[in-house]
């Protein structure tokens, strides 16, 4: 995120996106820089998967706690990277 040859587009994506990473950054930066290169222990990864599952839906989509809404989640996020340009569409072989 510190990247200065990072191209930032300043999008309500971009911009939600890096919302979560610094929402998320004080529960797992701990847990993800002790275990680079290794396993989480189980009691470490319950501590980081109520914050994993609960941040992004409730920031990127207002909510974290209707049905399905991981679903809504990945189609909300696949449809901002298409428009963004950082991921192409899927076209079948011709």
């Amino acid at each position: 995120m510190d990247d200065p040859d990072q191209v930032r587009t300043r999008t309500d994506f971009e911009e939600r996106c890096f919302e979560c990473v610094r929402v998320l950054r004080p529960d797992i930066e701990h847990h993800a820089r002790s275990a680079a290169g290794a396993e989480l222990t189980l009691d470490e990864e319950d501590l980081v998967r109520a914050p994993l599952l609960r941040v992004p839906p409730s920031i990127l989509l207002g909510a974290a706690d209707r049905p399905g809404i991981q679903f809504h989640l990945v189609c909300w996020n696949r449809a901002n990277c298409l428009v963004e340009g950082v991921d192409e569409p899927y076209w079948p072989p011709t």
